[in-house]
């Protein structure tokens, strides 16, 4: 799937880079060219038997007012890990497939399978 979609992915990213989130109270979502704030937005990564987050399991993203509901479905998890004495930055960037919906002013978007990411970021410095 990755290869097939190489394209969509690499304009994905260069996009997505444009309104990279910096922790919750600055995520936005674009509908047609409309830059909105998002509500309380959860995202819940599966943990496994051990309490650990299971990265490549299904997540889930759902707003307190019901706006948005969406299951992400991982691909690819891209890893990495740097920890220099004092410093420490840990980063699973996660890409694969968003299916669910999000309402805008009552108007419902359904996605089926759009190709996006979603990350969890731990930085120390």
């Amino acid at each position: 799937d990755v290869k097939n979609n190489k394209d969509k992915i690499i304009k994905f990213i260069e996009d997505a880079s444009l309104l990279h989130d910096v922790g919750k109270t600055t995520c936005v979502r674009v509908i047609k060219t409309q830059t909105r704030r998002l509500d309380d937005v959860e995202f819940n990564i599966p943990k496994d038997e051990k309490g650990k987050h299971n990265f490549k399991g299904d997540w889930r993203f759902t707003s307190k007012n019901g706006d948005i509901s969406l299951v992400f479905k991982p691909i690819i998890d891209r890893y990495s890990n740097t920890n220099v004495l004092i410093i420490q930055s840990n980063q699973h960037q996660v890409f694969g497939y968003f299916s669910g919906t999000i309402t805008v002013n009552k108007k419902v978007y359904r996605l089926d399978n759009l190709i996006g990411f979603a990350e969890m970021v731990k930085n120390r410095w």
